[in-house]
């Protein structure tokens, strides 16, 4: 068998096997759903864990319950992002029994973070956030990194893609319970790169080459070097542009002392 009938087999297999991440039980997927706007508020659910052991709580179909982020005295409601705003949040948390053994186990890595945010609005498709939190925990109280990252991926269009979460300083604060802590979110949205393979024709299935292209696209970070470029490019104009508009500057009032010298002398 040739080469190229090898790679045309596994193409046409590929398209055939993968299919769209997220969708719902009945196949629906995000591109029935309206896109986020600018500003468009979004809000975080996390899973509901057990604090003896961690373990989740489920429903009675069996699913995983999520409930809304921890309530933020500064706003009285739970932590909400704004789609593709960067911004700081403060999010200051009374660590009530419940939570402070929560924070236990994230602490010790016997339980996860574990966090989610819709795709698009009202889709009821989610992708994950996995909030790792940093710290000490001794016997009368932990220490936690009260500083955190947000970093949310969109496909610039109105999708979000992925998310992460990690704490950032290289200091803690010593937590017992009853204890009000201020959490600082540093929260950063970065659109990514669209990879939009092609498909040979003769490796089209019954789908439509849009289809297949659609559920095969995949995302990668944007390239620094070619926005390092454009800022070098850019600042380079912007010095030849104020060069030019000094330069004239400096000939007009230059002229304008000549001539006047030159009256003078002429009186």
């Amino acid at each position: 068998m040739q080469l190229s009938s090898i790679l045309l087999f596994s193409a046409a297999s590929l398209a055939a096997q993968i299919e769209p991440y997220p969708k719902l039980d009945d196949g629906t997927t995000i591109e029935t759903f309206p896109l986020y706007h600018a500003e468009d508020q979004i809000a975080l659910e996390c899973s509901k864990r057990q604090i003896d052991t961690g373990e989740h709580f489920f429903n009675e179909k069996g699913d995983i319950i999520y409930i809304p982020f921890m309530d933020c005295q500064e706003t009285k409601k739970p932590l909400e992002l704004k789609y593709n705003v960067d911004e700081q949040i403060a999010c200051t948390v009374k660590f009530e029994d419940r939570l402070y053994h929560l924070f236990q186990l994230y602490l010790h890595q016997d339980a996860p973070f574990t966090c989610r945010i819709p795709v698009r609005p009202d889709s009821g498709l989610y992708i994950p956030l996995d909030i790792q939190v940093r710290g000490n925990i001794m016997e009368s109280h932990f220490d936690l990194d009260p500083n955190i990252a947000i970093q949310m991926f969109t496909d610039g269009d109105g999708t979000i893609i992925s998310s992460t979460s990690f704490s950032t300083s290289v200091n803690t604060t010593r937590i017992i319970i009853g204890d009000t802590v201020k959490l600082n979110f540093n929260v950063i949205w970065t659109s990514l790169k669209k990879i939009v393979p092609e498909i040979p024709e003769q490796a089209q299935t019954t789908q439509s080459k849009l289809e297949q292209q659609k559920y095969i696209t995949s995302y990668t970070l944007p390239d620094r070097r070619n926005q390092k470029v454009l800022y070098f490019f850019t600042a380079v104009i912007g010095a030849l542009i104020g060069s030019v508009v000094t330069t004239v500057f400096l000939y007009k009032r230059l002229n304008r002392k000549l001539r006047q010298s030159y009256s003078d002398k002429l009186e």
